[in-house]
């Protein structure tokens, strides 16, 4: 519903010369998904820093753990960057957003065969980026 609704309020600013309809709603699928996880995550780190979080003694794990944990985030997003955006998509939305292969087939007129596949493919480029930097290894 947001993607559509987003898409109609710019109706008028869309030059379909340079790309069809498919397309730019994929592409605004994307992007939105991308600034909701971007707004998740920013307000899951506005934790104050506390003496337990400081010493490394807090329940969450230490100082060494959180780092680590950044790292892999920072690896995963420019990861991501590397595949297609409709692929990306199909990502965000079975892992991020916990959404079935089925549910997403439905939203975006596939076939639930043709998602898994997608998502499949996706997996093995992310994969294949990560461990050239290192980041994966089978």
């Amino acid at each position: 519903g947001l993607v559509f609704s987003k898409i109609y309020e710019k109706r008028g600013e869309i030059d379909f010369s340079r790309g069809t309809l498919k397309g730019y709603i994929a592409t605004v699928s994307a992007r939105m998904s991308i600034d909701e996880y971007r707004r998740q995550v920013s307000r899951i780190r506005t934790e104050p820093i506390t003496d337990e979080i400081a010493d490394g003694t807090s329940g969450k794990g230490n100082i060494e753990d959180e780092i680590e944990r950044s790292i892999n985030e920072k690896a995963l997003t420019e990861a991501l960057k590397h595949i297609g955006a409709k692929d990306r998509d199909l990502l965000i939305r079975r892992y991020y957003y916990n959404q079935s292969s089925v549910q997403i087939a439905g939203e975006l007129h596939m076939s639930d065969a043709a998602v898994r596949m997608r998502i499949s493919r996706a997996l093995k480029k992310l994969r294949q980026h990560l461990s050239e930097d290192n980041f994966y290894s089978d």
